[in-house]
């Protein structure tokens, strides 16, 4: 069987249905094996290429096989889709290959298991080498569907092509259902890390002229709308001279059972030739994970307090050479303890108040580059802030000081969760944070008065600055609908301006005061209330208040 199938008689792939993604996944039958592969060779080819009836693969997802257990590595999976990358769903015997995928914007539907490669045995037309099409729908008959469309016009979700000198182009097709036009779709390139920087992608439009994105590799993916049940892209592949050096994200995870057990991992913007790391100036010999490919680890033992902090050098298949290095402060921290825990001279510090943590535990904290997605429309302030150890809830709430620019307009904190960013709290001096995790600045223009997104509770934010003189910022979060009152009063409980008075959606809002009450007169400099209270008929929701200083 393997031979027929590297003949190209039979298709060499096995199938299986991922039942949460409701889509088919594509497995490569290796007789020596992945780490994470399935043994399926024992009758799992579905379909014998016939030269002169055009077949169509079509299998109920009853008779598939199941998805086997996951693979991926924590806390790597958490970080995106990029990270839940199957070695056996890919060939070593290809020269390279480019996962691709498409996605709604609510992330409910997609189909991601599709991509294009070159391998030396096949040819650009159907061949063994082409992984036939499934379409994976919901219970509801719901789908979206990335398909090649080879030099024959039979489609695949695999299309393999031969070596080429210059370039060579794939032809893909998006499909969906008729209630889905008009939807926003995102094509997606996840895996791009994986292919040598030798190879440059574009993608181009339906009739393979206009470049819709000239290098996959800048951005992280593409924004459409579908005008119909159908959509055609180009795909090009071009060879080109690498220049590019390696460039490097970093994760740490603690083991969960022994918190003192730290690993660290590397992982390279590109296959590597030759790497080099030090771990506080030693020479240290890397592991690397069999799945998902070229990401490099090791581990230490962390007592006590102190700081790690490791440099890297490497250079790939061309002789491009790359450095970076990462810094991570740790501390051991009683439950009576309350401490102050700052990264690189306070450029990110926390304060945990004693009584924050139920047992003794090595909290750690670093900011560095990281590999997660990035929040529509907004632009990102520094690198990710990363508190361990991972899913620890603070029993009290603990403050994030970010050392930023205090000018910089609508600075907010998000955490990155289950692959998504949440809005925690607009920024200011000391943030008070729940939780352990991911945490970014983002700024952008947010619309005053607008929600920006669904909070999880009603909340008052400090407001900044604070003292002011001139304007201050205020912002606020509306957990459920109703009617919402935000008023400025002085210390005698007089009213001097009412700010919002109306009903408001869930959602986070932002308005700022200029020191004026209701007749529009500027206001004495002095200490005032800021209050907002949400009503739901006559009953109160929420209520709380802050002080304001006014200075001129």
């Amino acid at each position: 069987m393997a031979e027929a199938a590297s003949q190209g008689w039979i298709s060499q792939y096995a199938y299986t249905y991922n039942h949460n993604a409701d889509q088919y996944e594509v497995v490569v039958p290796n007789a020596q094996g992945h780490a994470d592969s399935l043994s399926v060779w024992q009758a799992f080819y579905f379909v014998q290429i016939d030269s002169v009836t055009n077949l169509k693969l079509n299998i109920p997802y009853r008779r598939a096989l199941f998805k086997p257990a996951p693979t991926e590595v924590e806390p790597l999976a958490k970080l995106g889709e990029k990270y839940n990358y199957r070695t056996a769903s890919i060939s070593p015997a290809w020269d390279w290959f480019l996962k691709m995928g498409v996605v709604s914007a609510d992330y409910k539907l997609q189909d991601i298991e599709n991509g294009i490669g070159v391998c030396a045995a096949a040819r650009d037309g159907f061949d063994g080498w082409d992984a036939f099409e499934l379409r994976g729908t919901s219970a509801q008959g719901d789908y979206v569907q990335l398909e090649f469309v080879n030099s024959d016009n039979r489609v695949c979700a695999y299309d393999l092509h031969n070596r080429f000198e210059q370039s060579s182009s794939w032809q893909m097709r998006i499909n969906t259902n008729p209630w889905n036009i008009k939807k926003k779709l995102h094509i997606v390139w996840p895996q791009i890390r994986l292919v040598p920087q030798n190879v440059k992608f574009s993608l181009l439009d339906s009739d393979n002229s206009k470049v819709l994105v000239d290098d996959l590799r800048q951005v992280n993916s593409y924004t459409f709308t579908i005008p119909d049940s159908s959509k055609i892209f180009y795909v090009r592949a071009t060879k080109v001279a690498d220049t590019a050096a390696p460039q490097f994200a970093f994760a740490f995870a603690q083991n969960p059972l022994m918190p003192t057990d730290l690993t660290y991992y590397i992982v390279p913007s590109e296959p590597l030739a030759a790497l080099d790391v030090t771990l506080n100036g030693t020479a240290v010999n890397l592991n690397s994970l069999a799945s998902p490919p070229e990401i490099y680890y090791g581990k230490k033992l962390l007592t006590g307090s102190g700081s790690l902090t490791l440099n890297i050098s490497a250079s790939d298949a061309d002789g491009n050479t790359g450095s970076s290095s990462a810094t991570l402060q740790y501390q051991l921290l009683k439950a009576n303890q309350a401490t102050r825990l700052s990264y690189n001279k306070n450029e990110a510090t926390l304060e945990i108040p004693a009584g924050a943590i139920d047992e003794s535990r090595t909290i750690f904290i670093t900011r560095c580059a990281m590999e997660v997605g990035l929040l529509n429309d907004y632009e990102p302030v520094g690198n990710p802030i990363l508190i361990g150890p991972d899913n620890l809830t603070f029993r009290k709430r603990v403050k994030l000081h970010i050392a930023t620019d205090p000018q910089a307009p609508a600075t907010a904190l998000y955490k990155y969760t289950n692959g998504q960013w949440r809005y925690v709290a607009p920024y200011s001096e000391d943030i008070a944070i729940e939780s352990s995790g991911i945490y970014q600045l983002f700024t952008g223009n947010f619309t005053p008065g607008e929600p920006t997104s669904v909070p999880h509770q009603f909340a008052l934010y400090e407001c900044y600055p604070n003292p002011f003189n001139g304007t201050t910022v205020l912002r606020y979060a509306v957990e459920r609908w109703g009617k919402v009152n935000l008023l400025i009063y002085d210390l005698l409980g007089r009213e001097v301006r009412q700010l919002v008075s109306g009903y408001q959606q869930p959602g986070f809002y932002q308005l700022s005061w200029d020191g004026k009450n209701n007749a529009g007169e500027q206001v004495a400099s002095g200490v005032y209330y800021l209050k907002l209270q949400v009503l739901d008929g006559d009953a109160i929701q929420y209520q709380n208040s802050r002080k304001l200083t006014l200075i001129k």
